[in-house]
């Protein structure tokens, strides 16, 4: 899709197939004119094509940030292109589903990162949890958390410091199921015995008691 004319995507964008202009939204050679255009869609899907584009620009992102529907907003402020004001600005929204996006966007500032990180919503803590630019200081404070989801999320996250990963690996909370291979592509070779530890923890087998024709 992203070999297609300029031509063709504007003529694509007045198709009366949803799906159609939803993709021509996400293309990031669609130009800022047809994008503005797409934005205003009546169709929920298409403005959520322009909230996903890398390209489409920050004022617009902070536009579709307010949108009425929760899937249009989510996106947009989960999109690295959109404004570090706008993304402080969301990090107090009402919505704890455009703070998770907020939370896990990589462009979120570090203070904003810090408030996020004791939200009362499980979802906005593991958010950050899971997000590559949190630092180690951060980590190290939610790998206590209540939920512990979101300390599965802390043990994911390569900045996680190893000695973390060791607590996390010795807490009975910490149980984490990962696949075979997956400890490979999110810790680097320093976390991988650690992240090995957590993932085959499993709480120690209790012993059947004796039956009298047994003794």
């Amino acid at each position: 899709r992203y070999n297609t004319s300029v031509e063709t995507l504007t003529a694509l964008s007045k198709d009366m197939d949803p799906s159609v202009r939803e993709s021509v939204g996400g293309n990031e050679k669609t130009p800022i004119e047809i994008l503005i255009a797409l934005s205003n869609d009546d169709n929920e899907c298409v403005r959520r094509g322009v909230a996903i584009n890398r390209n489409t620009p920050e004022e617009l992102l902070a536009v579709l940030s307010q949108d009425d529907e929760p899937g249009v907003r989510h996106w947009a402020a989960g999109n690295s292109s959109i404004s570090v004001e706008t993304l402080v600005a969301l990090s107090t929204f009402e919505d704890c589903g455009v703070r998770s996006a907020v939370a896990g966007n990589p462009s979120t500032p570090l203070e904003t990162l810090v408030a996020l990180s004791k939200d009362e919503e499980m979802w906005v803590r593991k958010a950050v949890a899971f997000n590559r630019n949190t630092p180690p200081e951060i980590l190290t404070a939610l790998s206590n958390d209540k939920d512990e989801d979101v300390m599965e999320a802390v043990a994911y996250n390569r900045n996680t410091p190893p000695e973390i990963l060791d607590t996390l690996s010795r807490s009975k909370q910490a149980t984490t199921e990962l696949r075979d291979g997956d400890d490979a592509f999110f810790y680097p070779k320093r976390h991988q015995a650690s992240a090995r530890k957590i993932a085959h923890k499993k709480a120690p087998v209790k012993k059947k008691p004796a039956r009298d024709n047994d003794k």
